[in-house]
C-alpha cells in the first residue's frame, strides 16, 4: 500500500465517522487543489462529486477576479 492509498483510506474513515456523528450529512468528499477527488462517501456517485468540484472551481475563479 503506497502513501496515497493510506491517506485516502484515512480520509474515507474520517468522512464515514463524520456522517455517523452528523446524520444530516448525506454526501461528503475531499478533493485537492487540482480538482482530483481524493476521498468520498461510498454512496455519493462519482459524477455528482465531479459536478460539485466543477461548480466550486467556477466559484473560486470568480472570487479571485
Amino acid at each position: 500500500m503506497n502513501l496515497n492509498e493510506i491517506y485516502t483510506t484515512a480520509l474515507n474513515n474520517v468522512l464515514d465517522e463524520m456522517r455517523k456523528i452528523c446524520p444530516d450529512i448525506q454526501h461528503a468528499f475531499v478533493y485537492n487543489q487540482s480538482g482530483e477527488i481524493i476521498a468520498g462517501s461510498a454512496d455519493t456517485p462519482q459524477k455528482v462529486m465531479a459536478r460539485v468540484v466543477d461548480a466550486f472551481d467556477d466559484i473560486f475563479e470568480r472570487a479571485e477576479a
